[in-house]
């Protein structure tokens, strides 16, 4: 008969495995072991969490234990600074899933930080207490920390990501770009205000509106001052006719934008009646007006064309061929091999006389087949990806994704030819 080893049977008693279950206390032991343990009895050199005082004491005195202390002591700097670096990006990475423009407590942040079993404990580090920590972030541009008026500490995760601050560098200097580009656009309309009223004068116009130098009252010792009022108050009683309207137009014989004044007139049972008046030449202010005005007409309207253009879809014609050499393409008969290859990606490696079927390599297999384009559909890459566009006015050019339209089932392509296209799927495929 086979009895029982002496370590078995201790095993059975203190509820170890027994055919395949757990005892209680084995449960509760592994219970214990998954939670976190007190700190005061954890090793940070060895990373060793202890339950009790007796077992950190049989810990330290241990042979491992006291290896890694006389490893720590030829050189206790580089262990602190590691222990530091490891809790500082634990702690930044935790701050950093919460959100850029998100403000948290710390404490709630180190709470989260120490809910792994196995984190680096603070008083390992280079820092006393959370406070120091973080003012040591705010202190180092890594976040910024504020404190409310109860003593608390929040603290705001900044992004520093290199490509996020290259991506901000540039939409600033684009937002400048534009500022000067207003600022020379303000100065050129300036300078041609400038230039007209220097026409003005030359020509004549608005001496008129010229302002006399102010003179001085002057008047003798004892000479008595009178004011009449009467000029005034007949002028305020006299009525003065308004202004004829003025229309703005083009001369007939296509010499500029000219003024024509409307008169008007009483006719048969007092009635006004309008009247075209002469026509005369608008001055350089209102030339330079009109023909800005124009130009900035004839801009939008050939931007809105062009864009209407580009924005216009080609029509898909399903007999056209449209198999290239260097395309990746993907399978799509269920019956082919009982399904093997269905929905699996493949390089055309030569096309057929016919233009209709080509033969294909399956990338994950290395499988070679012959497959007419009825089995087979283009492949959209991901943004910035290469492309060759397969149908359409465009067929033949090289061009990148730079995205895509959802509801018009179409792909945005920038092509290596120049200008952007707007091209149905059917029309674009991947290179490989």
């Amino acid at each position: 008969r086979n009895f029982p080893t002496p370590t078995l049977f201790a095993l059975d008693k203190m509820g170890g495995d027994k055919g395949g279950s757990l005892g209680p206390k084995a449960v509760w032991n592994r219970v214990k072991a998954k939670g976190l343990t007190k700190l005061r009895w954890y090793c940070q050199l060895c990373e060793k969490p202890c339950r009790d005082e007796n077992g950190y004491k049989c810990h330290v005195s241990s042979e491992s234990h006291l290896r890694q202390v006389r490893v720590f002591a030829e050189n206790p700097a580089q262990f602190v600074d590691f222990y530091s670096k490891e809790f500082e990006d634990a702690f930044m990475e935790v701050l950093r899933r919460k959100g850029e423009n998100v403000r948290s407590k710390a404490k709630s942040v180190w709470t989260e930080v120490i809910s792994e079993r196995h984190h680096i404990h603070l008083n390992a580090t280079k820092w006393l207490t959370l406070t120091e920590f973080v003012a040591y972030l705010g202190k180092e541009g890594l976040a910024e920390v504020d404190v409310d008026e109860e003593g608390v500490w929040h603290i705001r995760y900044i992004n520093r990501d290199p490509e996020v601050l290259k991506r901000k560098e540039a939409l600033a200097k684009k937002e400048k770009m534009d500022m000067d580009d207003a600022e020379k656009a303000a100065k050129m309309v300036e300078n041609q205000i400038k230039l007209a009223r220097k026409q003005l004068a030359e020509r004549g116009y608005g001496k008129d509106t010229q302002t006399q130098e102010s003179k001085e009252l002057k008047r003798e010792e004892g000479e008595k001052v009178t004011v009449s009022l009467a000029p005034v108050m007949a002028a305020k009683t006299k009525t003065q006719a308004p202004p004829p309207p003025v229309a703005l137009g083009f001369d007939d014989e296509g010499g500029g934008p000219s003024r024509v004044t409307i008169k008007k007139e009483e006719g048969a049972g007092g009635k006004e009646k309008e009247k075209v008046g002469e026509k005369r030449k608008l001055n350089a202010v209102e030339e330079i007006m009109m023909r800005e005005k124009r130009k900035k007409e004839e801009d939008e309207a050939r931007e809105a064309a062009a864009k209407a253009e580009d924005e216009k879809l080609e029509k898909v014609n399903p007999d056209a061929a449209w198999l290239a050499r260097g395309i990746i393409v993907k399978v799509v008969n269920k019956k082919l091999s009982g399904g093997k290859y269905y929905k699996k990606k493949a390089v055309v490696e030569k096309v057929e006389d016919d233009k209709y079927s080509a033969q294909v390599k399956v990338l994950d297999m290395g499988h070679v087949l012959t497959l007419d384009q009825e089995h087979m559909e283009t492949v959209i890459p991901s943004t910035g990806g290469e492309v060759l566009v397969v149908g359409g006015k465009n067929k033949g050019q090289v061009g990148v994704l730079d995205g895509i339209d959802e509801d018009k089932f179409a792909a945005r392509i920038i092509l290596e030819k120049g200008g952007t296209k707007l091209l149905p799927y059917e029309h674009v495929c991947k290179l490989a």
